[in-house]
């Protein structure tokens, strides 16, 4: 595969993770009207090249604050789209990018995290997703070391006159009081070895520092 269609293809895995993130926002009244989860283009980062895995900068953390929470990331990852509730970001690597969106909503007194686990899970878009498979819990899930519930899933998504490309999608939930938030991340896997246990496809411990990292306002 020439870097100039690798670039294509992770460009066109990136909007459809978009989607994604956009149907499961606006299913769930998660963000305000208007807002757009849409990624741009796929010009920035390290897109269409050999690049490694992200790795956590030497620079200070950047800390995004919504109503409810706040979370730290480091770069390479960046801020793809925002609002008062939370954000999207994402980081580019050799297969695609991989993205995350961490979100809160207001939920009803007694609302358990697997019920909002449920449904985020069934307002996912899998319109142009063949093979959706659940593989499994994930167990001692937490945002914010706030426990939770958490499942993860792997598909192949389909797309319109390009290749189709394997993901690996991981959803988390939790409630404190009246608030949930929902961390939602998706990773373009390898098309020739599609692996969610290999950091450079699935870089779990960057997740891990970005969920650990929230602190509930």
């Amino acid at each position: 595969m020439t870097a100039m269609t690798r670039s294509r293809t992770a460009s066109r895995a990136r909007s459809h993770v978009g989607r994604i993130l956009t149907m499961l926002a606006a299913a769930l009244g998660l963000l305000a009207c208007g807002v757009n989860l849409q990624p741009g283009g796929a010009s920035s980062g390290c897109l269409g090249t050999r690049c490694p895995p992200p790795s956590r900068s030497a620079a200070a953390a950047h800390v995004f604050k919504a109503q409810r929470f706040s979370f730290e990331y480091f770069d390479p990852w960046q801020i793809d789209s925002q609002d008062a509730r939370g954000a999207v970001v994402f980081a580019g690597t050799r297969y695609g990018d991989l993205t995350v969106q961490l979100t809160s909503t207001d939920v009803r007194a007694g609302t358990s995290a697997q019920a909002l686990l449920s449904r985020a899970v069934s307002n996912l878009d899998t319109s142009q997703l063949s093979g959706l498979r659940d593989e499994g819990p994930i167990y001692g899930a937490s945002v914010g070391y706030v426990a939770g519930a958490g499942e993860s899933y792997s598909a192949v998504s389909d797309q319109p006159n390009a290749p189709s490309v394997p993901v690996f999608i991981e959803i988390m939930a939790t409630v404190q009081g009246g608030t949930g938030i929902i961390f939602l991340a998706s990773s373009t896997l390898n098309p020739d070895q599609p692996d969610p246990g290999d950091p450079r496809q699935v870089p779990g411990g960057e997740y891990d520092r970005m969920v650990n990292s929230v602190v509930w306002l």
